[in-house]
């Protein structure tokens, strides 16, 4: 970022003396052809014959490759009667450039040293990013400027900024393999699994019930007693607004042991964000869960699915784990829901090891399905898993003595994996 501003300033200035060089120039022997007049090339970056400058259309910074310049319009080739012009202003571009560079360090540390609440000697950095003492990404220093989160390292991609930025929206699709899990999210979890990402869990006959909550329709806490009654976990993935206007419930999926992820603050496409913003649609959620309800969350999902690789790797950098879904379907519209015994076919008839459900808790059908669909999951022989990437495994059960019947299997299941 800054080697690109020196350059560009560099070339500013480059234009401007090789314009009144031969602007003096063309004044003594009273012509009229300065660069940008209609003899030399019109304003629109076209030579007169009508083909495009290449030059003006070679958008790579600092790029000198004499193959773009164009039929001795570049400011590179005009000399004067003496031939010193060029000299002179290539020497010139050579210090404007190092000093750009030398104030863009300075001022970088400036930043870095003068950030208010900031222990100096308390203060590491990982990976480009500066934490405070208790080793937690600070909201207020980190995004004062958005080049050190761009220039972030990503164990063995480079740099964020390196990372390819184009948006992708995620859909399970509909072809299935002989285990009926969609062949989309296989693909991609091979893909993108390195980011510590998930379109699938771990191929067990165990699934995973998630929740976006985005506002509140009056349907969480029947959701909540459903939970309770069948003594089943979920995650619950909210929002800023949604935190804030509805504490208790937040609470409540607390205490009773449920996980709760995090859903930007403004719910925005991240692709279509700086890297600066999507870093504190993040944090800014994390540390109000944190000084609020001494809550820490770890799991993350990109709204509306909208994602790329770049910031894969962003959400990897503050901790998080991206959680997509292996199964979701038009249940978000409350003005438009599907009719409760076509989705509860559809729901349980989608079963398939390892299934991340997305489900939107602003819909009545959801509410009122959710109880039989936990039976049926139960019935085919699936646990209901605790999407839980802190918790120790736990050890096997022990077998029951000889002649005792076995103690009845306790629906507990945890998604055990390493925190990436």
């Amino acid at each position: 970022m800054k080697k690109w501003m020196c350059t560009a300033l560099a070339g500013m200035l480059a234009l401007t003396l090789a314009f009144t060089g031969c602007s003096q120039r063309d004044n003594n022997n009273d012509r009229n052809d300065t660069p940008g007049s209609s003899q030399n090339q019109n304003q629109n970056g076209r030579d007169n014959n009508g083909t495009t400058n290449n030059n003006n259309n070679n958008n790579t910074p600092g790029n000198t490759n004499p193959n773009n310049q164009n039929n001795g319009t570049n400011p590179g080739n005009v000399t004067d009667d003496n031939g010193n012009l060029v000299d002179d202003i290539k020497d010139g571009m050579d210090k404007l450039e190092d000093d750009l560079e030398n104030g863009a360090n300075r001022l970088a540390d400036e930043i870095q040293d003068n950030m208010p609440g900031t222990d100096n000697n308390a203060r590491s950095r990982n990976g480009g990013i500066l934490q405070n003492e208790q080793n937690m990404p600070s909201v207020s220093k980190l995004l004062t400027d958005s080049a050190l989160v761009a220039s972030s390292t990503v164990p063995g991609q480079g740099t964020l900024g390196d990372l390819d930025n184009t948006k992708q929206g995620w859909g399970q699709g509909y072809q299935v393999n002989e285990q009926n899990q969609p062949e989309s999210c296989v693909l991609y979890q091979q893909k993108y699994g390195q980011y510590g990402t998930y379109f699938l869990a771990p191929s067990e006959k165990v699934i995973y019930l998630t929740f976006d909550e985005g506002y509140e329709n009056g349907y969480t806490e029947k959701i909540l007693d459903v939970l309770k009654e069948k003594q089943v976990s979920g995650v619950f993935f909210v929002t800023m607004p949604y935190v804030k206007s509805q504490p208790e419930l937040v609470r409540r999926m607390i205490d009773e042991g449920h996980i709760v992820g995090n859903h930007s603050v403004n719910h925005p496409s991240f692709p279509s964000k700086d890297v600066a913003v999507c870093e504190k649609e993040i944090m800014e959620l994390h540390q109000y869960m944190l000084d609020e309800f001494g809550y820490e969350m770890n799991l993350f999902r990109f709204p509306m699915g909208e994602y790329s690789e770049r910031t894969l790797a962003l959400t990897q950098s503050l901790g998080y784990h991206s959680i997509f879904w292996s199964f979701a379907y038009k249940d978000w519209d409350p003005e438009n829901q599907p009719d409760p015994t076509a989705a509860l076919e559809r729901v349980t008839s989608a079963v398939h090891p390892g299934a991340i459900y997305l489900l939107h808790a602003v819909s009545k059908t959801n509410t009122e399905i959710l109880g039989q669909a936990i039976d049926t999951f139960r019935a085919q022989g699936y646990t209901i898993g605790k999407f839980d990437l802190s918790a120790p495994a736990e050890p096997a059960p022990e077998e029951a003595p000889a002649g005792e019947p076995a103690p009845a299997e306790e629906d507990t299941g945890k998604l055990h994996l390493k925190k990436s």
